[in-house]
């Protein structure tokens, strides 16, 4: 059963379906058809400017409607057929029928026309577009880009209604970096999900995406140890932004936080004064150190079209300080020329930083660094044209609007924009962020001033929401993806439009539900196979139970498949055994484990360690456990988990 199927069963009330109704991956967030395609929108959003996510920055009205018919066609010039093609998909998946396109040539009454026009780049700039709605409707942008943001509220328009009034809208963005950040770091997250994500993120003309990851690396083969992507995988997550408008920003966390590539080259390792080697920390005293980020930063961009590149410097002292590691005072010792008299270690890490930073000018690359890549106490200072990602306020940091001053430009990523993976706790509270009016100018911190740009000074980007791993196994992928509904809604209506044309978030939940995810969103499978009991077989023979594991040498075991309410299913042997990932080494709670064999427990313990997604591949099935995301595999007759590039995934058949 898909989630198409089961979407209106799944839902309830408009803003309680925003706001966590549980279901599939989008079924909590999706409308059903009929409420979809409804010929008139939903009494709770105002009619005043048509309804759309982000709201439009103006809109003019006029007498009369557009109607969208069966003989409505998209007509485009040469420089918008991409878009096009791309409009004429989502319109088929929204409204049920193929859409012809035409280049050049007259448009009819209630066809749709997209045109490029660079001469308008000053009024409309890389994102904007005008949307004129008469007879036809009219998407002028001076880039392929506004061109393509023009199409995704007419999208929405349509789903609410097949007429829409008539008026025109001069639609502009508010701020140039609207975003969404995803620690994919110590964890895996399946690249399919961030497919659906930049999917989602697109229709909501959100165009940038922070991830913090491993790919596997060429240089340092020792850290290509799960999880990673491969290299065809990260080339296919940048073909996905690329096709959404998407700027995908890449950050592997240096000098701190870096266990996940240090933990097989401990002469990198920071050394305290007692020799206690920190496999967290990088010594950056050693001239090694910035060949290791660079070239790690160098192997990423082989891969990754990125303009920016995140090297994190947060928290490098977490727990600890600088005078507890005599090199850094030996360091400046070492180097008068450089530091004088009145430097303190805090310098050498500046120093670093802005080593990297030279590393990724002379490339045409800029850096970004979080806030506390400022020390308080530093006499040297970072390079101006580094950008300062800011998410802790506390008062031991410099502060949002002192950041500013300095010349740095500055984005939002605040704690209060954290969704953490924790249970199903929802550190983001958006009715409370919109009731009080919150911008991306209202920083946590100790000044609740909002921020203002500085002549010749810094200036406000942006702001993203961030989804974070810090207790991995309690929440699959899945859940946090229903999590991510309200707030990708909030962060795009806060980044784009100038002001809300609706009058509460009740009202912006209920607008938010009937405009549902994106197109084509909801086309993936998560329950291809009923509940009940079922014999599972491989090439080579039936799955039973040997002792504490699953084997093929064993006699075929019975095994009961029950589906979660987040995509999944629990496995379980006649005799009540429950199936689960289990031992080894635990990265964030997650055994992560190359060749961990498949575990039978006799206590179920009803976790997420016991949720299986089952794939459909030709000839069969794939076995991917929830958290670890590694397809199952046989290795002497034992079932084990094993990434998709050291071995072939098992194809199982039940």
């Amino acid at each position: 059963m898909g989630l198409s199927t089961l979407r209106a069963s799944l839902l309830g009330a408009a803003v309680a379906v925003v706001v966590g109704l549980t279901g599939l991956p989008g079924a909590a967030a999706q409308s059903s058809p009929a409420t979809t395609l409804s010929s008139t929108p939903s009494s709770s959003v105002s009619s005043t400017v048509p309804g759309t996510v982000p709201a439009l920055t103006d809109w003019k009205p006029a007498a009369g409607q557009y109607n969208w018919t069966t003989t409505s066609r998209i007509v485009t010039d040469r420089a918008s057929a991409p878009v096009a093609r791309r409009l004429a998909a989502d319109l088929k998946d929204r409204l049920g029928r193929k859409v012809t396109v035409t280049t050049g040539g007259r448009a009819r009454t209630g066809d749709v026309v997209l045109s490029l026009d660079r001469r308008s780049a000053k009024t409309l700039g890389d994102e904007g577009y005008r949307l004129d709605v008469g007879a036809t409707v009219e998407i002028e942008g001076a880039t392929g880009t506004g061109t393509f943001y023009g199409t995704r509220s007419l999208v929405q328009l349509l789903t609410r209604s097949r007429s829409i009034p008539r008026g025109s809208s001069t639609d502009v963005p508010a701020y140039r970096e609207r975003g969404v950040g995803v620690c994919a770091c110590q964890i895996q997250v399946s690249t399919e999900w961030f497919e659906r994500l930049m999917t989602d993120m697109s229709y909501l003309k959100l165009n940038q995406l922070w991830i913090e990851t491993k790919v596997e690396s060429d240089a340092y083969p020792e850290a290509n140890f799960w999880a990673y992507y491969t290299k065809a995988e990260a080339r296919q997550l940048q073909k996905w932004a690329d096709d959404n408008h998407i700027q995908l920003v890449l950050e592997v966390n240096s000098p701190g936080h870096m266990s996940p590539w240090l933990a097989n080259y401990p002469q990198l390792q920071l050394t305290n004064a007692a020799g206690v080697k920190q496999p967290d920390r990088l010594d950056i005293t050693r001239p090694e150190a910035l060949e290791f980020v660079t070239t790690l930063a160098d192997e990423y961009a082989e891969v990754f079209d990125d303009t920016y590149w995140h090297m994190g410097a947060d928290e490098y002292m977490l727990g600890s300080a600088f005078d507890q590691y005599p090199q850094f005072q030996a360091y400046l010792d070492a180097h008068p020329e450089q530091y004088g008299t009145d430097a303190v270690p805090e310098d050498v890490y500046v120093d670093f930083i802005n080593a990297v930073a030279a590393h990724l000018r002379e490339r045409g690359r800029t850096l970004r660094v979080w806030n506390d890549g400022i020390p308080l106490n530093a006499t040297h200072e970072l390079d101006r044209d580094i950008v300062v990602e800011y998410w802790d306020g506390r008062t031991s940091m410099v502060q949002a609007q002192e950041i500013v001053r300095r010349g740095y430009d500055l984005q939002n990523a605040s704690y209060s924009l954290y969704l953490i993976r924790n249970g199903g706790s929802n550190p983001i509270n958006e009715e409370s962020l919109w009731n009080q009016g919150w911008t991306p100018r209202q920083f946590d911190g100790t000044d609740p001033t909002p921020i203002q740009d500085v002549p010749g000074g810094g200036s406000v980007r942006g702001a993203k929401i961030t989804a974070w791993p810090d207790y991995s196994t309690t929440q699959t992928e899945n859940s946090v993806e229903q999590d991510l509904f309200a707030a990708t809604r909030f962060i795009a209506e806060s980044t784009w439009a100038s002001k809300h044309v609706v009058a509460s978030y009740a009202e912006f939940a209920a607008l938010s539900a009937d405009l549902g995810r994106a197109p084509a969103y909801e086309n993936v499978d998560f329950r291809p196979l009923r509940d009940g009991s079922y014999r599972m077989k491989v090439r080579s023979g039936a799955v039973g139970v040997q002792g504490t594991t699953l084997t093929t040498g064993a006699r075929g075991e019975t095994f009961t498949l029950k589906a979660t309410d987040d995509g999944y299913y629990r496995l379980s042997t006649s005799a009540g055994s429950c199936v689960r990932m289990q031992g080894g080494k635990l990265w964030l709670g997650s055994p992560l484990d190359d060749r961990l064999p498949l575990s039978v427990v006799a206590t179920c313990q009803g976790d997420n360690l016991e949720k299986w997604q089952i794939k459909p591949v030709p000839g069969g099935y794939r076995l991917i456990n929830a958290i670890t995301q590694m397809p199952v595999t046989v290795l002497d007759g034992v079932l084990v988990q094993r990434p998709a590039d050291r071995a072939a995934p098992a194809v199982f058949t039940f």
